[in-house]
């Protein structure tokens, strides 16, 4: 699964990100910007509130931190991953936990948050890079699996004290989600909210016109966001995630080694797949979705957006002499700018 570096970001054109005046002559749009999650986020709104909102924005973002953060040792998730007894959750991660569980169902298990002993055996979490024997890796996959954990009345229960859960994979999304029902409930109806390159667009942009994102070219290494875009596209009342293997991956005697992490083979993710853009109802979803087509890999992945009719995907995968193919579903197509 993806740690909480997010693989292939969306680049908002700086037009989108500059204060600018609303379109309506009434409230401006506004923007604030930090650092979360081991990442970075950024939000442009209507200002029809007449204040900033960082500060409420951020005491947002450290609940989510305390909750889901694995690189928190006081978090509730570190708590149950240190934990041998049972853990009672908050109301929070049981939301969350409970999507975890259907989206697996959904995937035939290639979704899967209990990952964390193998994130960590390759070196994708807070150890150092790694290539764990083939022994440690089978090892491993006995304590992998979302079977082995079980939910009841807010308590749960690992069927091994060495289970450890990951939400990297699905908590970004989750994050966008929920500043997203803030920003509803202030009555706030245009904004963009983007978190480690998952986001949620609302409304229209500035010009009144709907929210113009970029999805980048998975180029290897390309640590500069908005160099190389490859599609835009034109969204409102939707999000958008995407989930790639170029920019957290390490390379060990000519072998790549990407970040999202098979949980049935305990191995990283190895298929023709280099990107995967899901825009979907919710960022939750979008998030979830995008890093299981990773693992199922082109044609697996195919099948199953196709499965999905409020799902749009656009899937950028490898072809023979370092050639780029496309998979674009038809109402993806529709949010294309040409």
């Amino acid at each position: 699964m993806k740690t909480s570096f997010l693989n292939l970001f969306f680049i908002l054109t700086a037009t989108l990100l500059r204060l600018m005046p609303a379109y309506s002559g009434e409230a401006e749009y506004i923007k604030i910007s930090g650092f979360t999650q081991g990442t970075t986020y950024h939000i442009t709104y209507q200002n029809t509130v007449h204040r900033s909102l960082q500060q409420e924005v951020e005491q947002r973002l450290q609940l989510i931190d305390q909750i889901f953060s694995t690189y928190n040792p006081q978090s509730l998730v570190s708590r149950i991953n240190n934990s041998a007894v049972p853990v009672t959750i908050v109301p929070m991660m049981e939301q969350l936990l409970k999507k975890c569980f259907e989206v697996n169902h959904e995937t035939q298990g290639a979704f899967d948050i209990t990952v964390g002993p193998l994130v960590e055996a390759w070196g994708f979490g807070k150890s150092q890079q790694t290539q764990p024997l083939a022994r440690q890796v089978d090892s491993l996959l006995k304590i992998v699996g979302m079977e082995k954990i079980h939910l009841k009345k807010r308590v749960l229960t690992k069927a091994d004290s060495r289970i450890k859960l990951d939400f990297n994979a699905i908590a970004q999304g989750y994050t966008v989600d929920f500043l997203s029902q803030y920003f509803d409930s202030l009555g706030i109806t245009n904004y963009l909210i983007e978190v480690g390159g998952e986001l949620y667009a609302k409304g229209v942009n500035a010009s009144g016109q709907p929210w113009r994102i970029g999805v980048e070219a998975p180029v290897d290494n390309n640590q500069l966001q908005g160099e190389q875009i490859q599609k835009i596209i034109v969204v409102t009342n939707k999000a958008v995630s995407t989930s790639g293997n170029y920019r957290r991956f390490y390379v060990r005697d000519g072998v790549k080694y990407a970040h999202t992490i098979n949980p049935h083979t305990g191995y990283p993710a190895r298929n023709t797949l280099l990107s995967v853009t899901i825009v979907a109802p919710n960022c939750t979803d979008a998030d979830a979705y995008a890093t299981a087509c990773m693992v199922m890999g082109l044609e697996k992945a195919i099948q199953f957006v196709k499965s999905k009719p409020q799902l749009a995907a656009y899937f950028i995968f490898g072809k023979l002499g370092n050639e780029y193919g496309e998979y674009t579903t038809d109402n993806f197509k529709k949010l294309i700018v040409e």
